[in-house]
């Protein structure tokens, strides 16, 4: 991201629209996940009406609009929409700003569309089931919601608060499951990781940063608390660990975990980063057997 889009564009919660995924590890590893995600999507969305349901700054629906029939990116941050619009446009691709669904509902007719995603939002929603009971309503009969979120069960101990500030809530594989479970029909689990190696550095930094943060998020921490705790960490830890000029570093962020990058990935390609680090978005798997996972992966399907 040029000077020039940071004072457009200016950060809104977790999304930043800049390349900075390429300069840490952690952060890239993130990035990868993500991109993962939009990939195991494919099946579900070719040729089908796809709504993004929090697109964020629109790399992803940018990615996969090749294979959809149509798909929509919405988000209520109207900073990224202008930003995907901007930056990502395409056939069949369409950005449009929303207020959050507790303030209105989707500005879309019932069934208007087959298929659903909500890549790293859920965490985010203050009323999840008003959250899902919209894409329900915006699903045609048989449509198919696709859900990524963090795994708490690989990020918190038990009880305790998410440590990045942004996360009001992070569910548990069972947890997601009764959630889904009282909108849609059938629910499949799957979980995101890597080999063993790549996974095994994020994990352990995810193990690091709960026992850091659990001052400000041991459970039934005053939201005010976790906030100002969180803030003050977050602030400290961006003037110790800012890599020098053309370094990488393994990207020890507070935040910068997967599901909870301090910054949304840019372009949706990785060739820099991939020879930098060794390894790209290949690395990553969604399967029911993976454990331990970093991020939560269901598919959802309406009567």
């Amino acid at each position: 991201m040029t000077s020039t889009d940071s004072r457009r564009y200016p950060p809104t919660s977790e999304r930043v629209t800049a390349d900075a995924y390429q300069a840490r590890e952690g952060d890239y590893l993130i990035y990868l996940f993500h991109l993962a995600t939009y990939d195991f999507a494919i099946p579900y969305t070719a040729d089908r009406r796809v709504l993004d349901f929090g697109c964020g700054t629109g790399y992803g629906a940018h990615r996969i609009s090749p294979e959809c029939g149509s798909i929509t990116g919405v988000d209520v941050s109207a900073s990224a929409i202008d930003f995907a619009r901007d930056h990502y446009q395409a056939a069949r691709l369409d950005f449009r700003h929303i207020a959050p669904v507790e303030q209105e509902p989707l500005p879309f007719a019932d069934a208007s569309f087959d298929v659903v995603l909500s890549f790293q939002v859920i965490e985010h929603v203050p009323d999840a089931d008003r959250y899902l009971a919209e894409a329900v309503r915006v699903l045609a009969p048989g449509g198919v919601l696709v859900v990524a979120t963090p795994d708490r069960t690989t990020r918190l101990l038990r009880g305790q608060r998410p440590w990045n500030r942004y996360h009001l809530v992070e569910y548990s594989p069972a947890a997601l499951n009764t959630l889904l479970g009282r909108h849609f029909r059938e629910v499949e689990l799957s979980g995101m990781g890597a080999d063993p190696a790549i996974l095994g550095r994020e994990l352990r930094r995810s193990r690091r940063v709960r026992w850091m943060m659990l001052p400000f998020t041991f459970p039934g921490a005053p939201e005010a608390w976790r906030q100002a705790g969180l803030a003050a960490t977050k602030a400290v830890q961006a003037r110790l660990s800012r890599p020098a000029a053309g370094k990488h570093s393994a990207g020890t962020g507070v935040e910068g975990a997967a599901g909870g990058a301090g910054v949304e990935p840019g372009p949706s390609s990785t060739s820099g980063a991939a020879a930098s680090f060794g390894y790209d978005e290949t690395a990553i798997r969604i399967a029911a057997d993976i454990h331990p996972s970093a991020n939560i992966v269901a598919v959802a399907r309406k009567a």
